[in-house]
């Protein structure tokens, strides 16, 4: 049985952490290390977790550097073979490490990636009809078929390792870490949701988001492939950022960018009128 290091980036959620962390040890899947690393906060945050007092969670302190460094510095302390990564207020539901463990092995893939519930409503996202092996991740991510959320993909350690969170971005840097994952390599896809997702903004670093460490202004459509592009645009549409300074980054890279957001937008548009014709139907 491999080790799976949980990695959990943490900046003043003394509210939750404890149990996000407890949804994690209930898991049927025991080779386990959570990984909590405090990201400078200020609250009790750091009491809870020492207060637990478990041999299997581990608590980091460095100073606040953001969401995305703190994911990073968890990954090199990490004794796993493979990595997970969950937010401080999510919740990793039952049978969640069991389950991708044994879609990846069953594919033979170094990457697994499971749905997900929005907390408190119960919707299901993007959670599979059967499991498969994705060969191209990036169209299913663009069709609402692949989640680029935190808290969903069991990761082999030596991928996680060479797709590190880009410490520039504290906004929307699931986003870019997700595509740039998936860009790599096939996804085996376990058809049942992983993870409890709080639809919330959350609080992992001191400094309040601003265009400069936002992935979504800073979207670079330059040497990518035609699914990888279209998925960008998507991102940049679904982020409702599209003020005239944020479509002029695009446009200053070249104006030909600018037609994949549209192209984008239409068949976001097509899809959204198939699915009410089909729901009509039924």
């Amino acid at each position: 049985m491999s080790l799976v290091s949980v990695v959990i980036p943490l900046f003043n959620k003394s509210s939750s952490i404890e149990r996000t962390i407890d949804s994690i040890l209930s898991q049927d899947y025991q080779k386990i290390e959570i990984i909590v690393v405090d990201d400078g906060s200020t609250d009790t945050s750091s009491r809870v977790v020492k207060n637990l007092k478990n041999d299997r969670v581990k608590y980091f302190y460095k100073e606040n550097g953001g969401v995305s460094s703190a994911r990073n510095y968890g990954v090199s302390v990490s004794k796993g073979e493979y990595v997970m990564f969950i937010d401080a207020d999510d919740i990793m539901l039952p049978g969640a490490i069991s389950g991708l463990m044994q879609t990846l092995h069953f594919y033979h893939a170094r990457i697994a990636v499971g749905g997900a519930k929005l907390d408190p409503s119960g919707c299901e996202l993007y959670v599979a009809n059967i499991k498969r092996l994705d060969s191209r991740p990036l169209k299913s991510v663009f069709y609402d078929r692949l989640p680029l959320l935190t808290g969903c993909a069991l990761i082999r350690k030596d991928i996680a390792e060479s797709n590190l969170y880009d410490t520039k971005y504290t906004l929307y840097e699931d986003c870019d870490y997700y595509l740039r994952l998936y860009s790599k390599d096939k996804v085996a896809v376990y058809p049942e949701p992983v993870l409890l997702y709080q639809k919330k903004f959350s609080q992992l670093s001191k400094t309040y988001p601003t265009r400069n460490n936002s992935f979504v202004y800073n979207i670079n459509f330059s040497h990518k492939p035609l699914w990888y592009k279209l998925s960008l645009a998507k991102v940049f549409i679904m982020s409702g950022d599209c003020s005239w300074k944020t479509i002029k980054s695009i446009k200053n890279q070249r104006m030909r960018y600018i037609i994949y957001v549209f192209c984008a937008k239409i068949l976001i548009f097509i899809k959204s009128r198939y699915n009410l014709i089909f729901s009509k139907q039924k």
